[in-house]
């Protein structure tokens, strides 16, 4: 199941952090919806955004509940970071025809 894959990329990606396999799941056009709104579009604009995160410390997310569908799925995902801190999201990932990340929206629990 491609979206299982997907998703799976996805996460492997963001504990390494590792840029290029993160923007291998991404489309050209992919969209990327912050907790506070900021939409990032397109892959060049969310290359820059995840080079500055990965500059920082690393989050290691964990993702829980993964719920998947047909061309989608969504992650409950536990965040705890070198400080200390911790953070709850909900990723809904919406995947193009050639099966990458058209989309990200992300609600932080909080």
């Amino acid at each position: 199941m491609i979206e299982q894959q997907v998703a799976d990329r996805y996460f492997a990606a963001m504990r390494a952090q590792d840029l290029d396999a993160l923007l291998s799941v991404f489309g050209e056009e992919g969209v990327i919806v912050w907790p506070d709104g900021r939409v990032i579009s397109g892959k060049a604009a969310i290359r820059d955004v995840y080079a500055r995160l990965f500059m920082g410390p690393s989050n290691n997310p964990a993702p829980g509940a993964l719920m998947i569908g047909p061309d989608s799925f969504s992650a409950q995902v536990d965040s705890r970071f070198d400080t200390g801190e911790t953070r709850r999201t909900i990723n809904i990932f919406r995947l193009s025809p050639d099966g990458l990340i058209a989309r990200m929206d992300s609600y932080r629990q909080g």
